[in-house]
């Protein structure tokens, strides 16, 4: 696992890797993650945030094998998990910086999640979406239930949790999961160039507009998501046909 951060004038690009598993969440990553985060929220001297996985894809979620390995202490397991997602997560949401997720492959789960709680998610046209969660026996998680309901309204994101399976990238921009999509060729020089035109911005402009017209949540609000997430994880998680299909992961040795 790598978590690289390049600084570049008034802007971060925060890359995640974890090669071999298209960029799955465990507990070290999203710890890494909620550090950064928390540490650039911080700097008066930054005013965008890029967040990428690395090649290829964006985030397949969570890391079944990263429960696999506490499948006798899942509920444990989960409230570790949690504890450093939330952090990650509420950080991302109420930060002063403009963010950007950054999506070239597959963003599920977890990944959607991620993806969805930035102020700007740019994908390029080879992207795919996959909410993943009820497919999986789970409800959403790293503020899912409240990125995807801001983003979507409360019934889009209801039923695309509910009753889809895949978004391609035009999908995914007609339904308001992301606000641009960039052709695959050439994605990397058009990132740069959205990312370049928020930074032509003046900083305080930048920072204003942001806190004036993007709807933070409130810190009730967002407590309440966070614990209900929280709720319907673990027992989800601790649940008998969660346990078997987490023990028939381990024992097919995937």
């Amino acid at each position: 696992m790598s978590v690289d951060v390049v600084e570049t004038g008034r802007c971060a690009e925060v890359t995640f890797h974890r090669p071999g598993t298209l960029n799955a969440l465990d507990l070290e990553t999203v710890s890494r993650l909620a550090d950064i985060f928390v540490a650039i929220a911080a700097r008066a001297d930054l005013d965008v945030v890029v967040l990428r996985g690395g090649a290829p894809g964006f985030c397949a979620g969570g890391d079944l094998g990263y429960v696999a390995t506490r499948v006798d202490d899942l509920a444990a397991a989960a409230e570790d998990f949690l504890d450093r997602s939330d952090v990650l997560v509420t950080t991302l949401l109420t930060m002063p910086q403009v963010s950007v997720a950054v999506v070239d492959g597959v963003a599920a789960g977890a990944g959607l999640s991620l993806a969805a709680a930035a102020d700007v998610v740019l994908c390029s046209d080879r992207s795919t979406f996959h909410p993943a969660y009820a497919r999986l026996g789970v409800p959403p998680d790293l503020g899912g239930s409240l990125s995807l309901r801001r983003r979507l309204g409360s019934s889009a994101a209801l039923q695309l949790l509910l009753r889809r399976s895949r978004l391609d990238a035009r999908a995914a921009l007609a339904a308001g999961l992301v606000d641009d999509v960039l052709p695959a060729a050439g994605f990397d020089d058009g990132v740069a160039a959205e990312v370049e035109r928020l930074l032509r911005v003046d900083p305080l402009a930048l920072r204003s507009t942001k806190a004036v017209v993007r709807e933070r949540p409130e810190p009730a609000e967002l407590s309440r998501a966070l614990a209900a997430e929280r709720r319907g994880l673990v027992a989800a998680m601790t649940s008998p046909d969660y346990v078997r299909r987490v023990r028939e992961f381990v024992e097919r040795g995937d």
